[in-house]
């Protein structure tokens, strides 16, 4: 339940006598200023946020809370009951004209029409946040978190990353870096740079391009289409307030008015909350290394949490040429990573090994989608156990050492959010490699369950 990518700055006073007090008192009165231009912007252009009952209308149910909290850690911003709400009772809805798309970003900006959704939206986000009071959006962008309060894993700095030495994360978390990088170059290039007086360098540069990729990355959702229109990636006012957690079944959709033109973005309640209670909503079923580079959180108890595991032919396999030539006429490689789950591998994944593994008799069967033979499923057992046991020998830490720092509950609170984070995903994932290997040896005994 956690996003941890806004809220009102700290004060660095805070502890230090009545300046200080004072200084803290009005930060915290202007983020609750923001919040109250927002609702009232939101009530002015078209979203009921009365405390009264209305025609056909619930009292709007909703407060926004500047600093929430799960699992011990500061979430940010979030949605509180103000009132109880009852399971299925939609909580807001929100114009879809109020919320950042692509069709409002070529409307407003004159963008080509094959930009794809995201670099779209990121040149409006940056435009809009240039233009300060003269932005329609501005109660919205206000709440928006700065360049400091957005901390995904791909803007950490390399010694944060250095504690997740071992990890696959690092990689993917280079690459999605690079690939921002790479799409700024091109896009200062065959846009920014032509028409530089609407795209000024000082303002359309690769920081506020990070910003807008982080915003989104962490904001944005993908609404589903109506009858006649596709799916389309939206910011959403007020609906990206809601945090997450794995367990919520709640998700924001795009509606259309009976009998009107008007759509709307919904979400409803997925059970019962009390007055006060945290409202959630759910990011996806995603493993904790998608939510560290892309929201800088990992959630402890993540039943969709996977690490993803390399594995492949040996060179020494007799058949290794044999293989490599019949992956490569069906396009495959000859290593390929999977994701591996507390509970389970993927059925592709046996698969693969069943067929790296298989000698030639075995190879001759050529079907792999159930068990071959004992000795095949056993190899296959090995393979995977080699495969985990390299998996956690690449960490500097063992998962011993992880379990002691994390208990050590005065000592880890000291720590640095990122610093926190990063423990905290790379004890997620060797508790999956352990428990995979665990559950491995548990059931050699009986091969033909062993994967079954």
């Amino acid at each position: 339940a956690i996003r941890m990518s806004d809220g009102p700055p700290v004060s660095p006073f805070a502890s230090k006598g009545k300046g200080g007090a004072s200084l803290e008192k009005s930060l915290v009165e202007i983020e609750r200023e923001k919040n109250k231009t927002l609702q009232d912007w939101l009530g002015d252009n078209g979203v009921y946020m009365s405390d009264r009952s209305g025609w056909g209308k619930a009292p709007h149910g909703l407060v926004i809370s500047n600093e929430t909290t799960d699992e011990g850690e500061p979430c940010g911003r979030g949605l509180l009951a103000k009132r109880d709400i009852t399971q299925g009772e939609p909580i807001f809805e929100i114009p879809v004209e109020l919320c950042l798309t692509k069709a409002k970003a070529v409307e407003m900006l004159d963008l080509p029409e094959d930009l794809n959704e995201y670099i779209s939206i990121a040149i409006l986000l940056i435009s809009e946040r240039n233009k300060g009071s003269g932005s329609f959006f501005k109660p919205y962008i206000d709440i928006l978190p700065s360049d400091e309060g957005l901390n995904p894993m791909f803007r950490w700095p390399a010694e944060d990353r250095e504690l997740l030495r071992g990890s696959p994360v690092i990689a993917a978390a280079k690459s999605l870096e690079e690939k921002l990088t790479t799409e700024y170059n091109e896009i200062n290039e065959s846009l920014f740079k032509k028409r530089r007086k609407e795209f000024p360098e000082e303002i359309y540069n690769c920081e506020s391009w990070e910003w807008a990729f982080a915003v989104l990355f962490s904001r944005a959702v993908l609404l589903d289409p109506l009858s006649y229109e596709d799916q389309e990636l939206a910011l959403v006012p007020y609906a990206d307030l809601l945090n997450h957690n794995p367990f919520c079944s709640a998700f924001i959709e795009r509606q259309k008015r009976m009998f009107s033109k008007n759509k709307f973005v919904v979400v409803y309640a997925d059970r019962n909350y009390n007055k006060m209670e945290q409202i959630y909503t759910t990011y996806g079923q995603k493993a904790n290394s998608e939510f560290a580079i892309l929201y800088g959180f990992v959630v402890d108890r993540n039943p969709y949490d996977s690490i993803d595991v390399t594995v492949g032919l040996s060179s020494d396999d007799p058949l290794y040429d044999v293989k490599v030539d019949y992956l490569k006429r069906i396009g495959k490689e000859e290593s390929i990573a999977f994701p591996i789950y507390a509970d389970r591998s993927p059925v592709e994944m046996i698969e693969f090994l069943r067929f790296c593994v298989a000698d030639e008799e075995e190879l001759g069967i050529g079907v792999f989608n159930r068990m071959v033979t004992v000795k095949n499923e056993l190899s296959v057992a090995n393979m995977l156990v080699a495969c985990c046991e390299e998996a956690l020998a690449a960490y500097s830490t063992s998962l011993e050492d992880d379990n002691a720092l994390m208990s050590d509950r005065k000592m880890y609170t000291m720590l640095g959010k990122n610093a926190r984070m990063a423990i905290k995903l790379r004890r997620a994932e060797k508790k999956i490699l352990t428990r995979t290997i665990a559950d491995i040896e548990r059931r050699r005994t009986k091969p033909k369950d062993l994967f079954s």
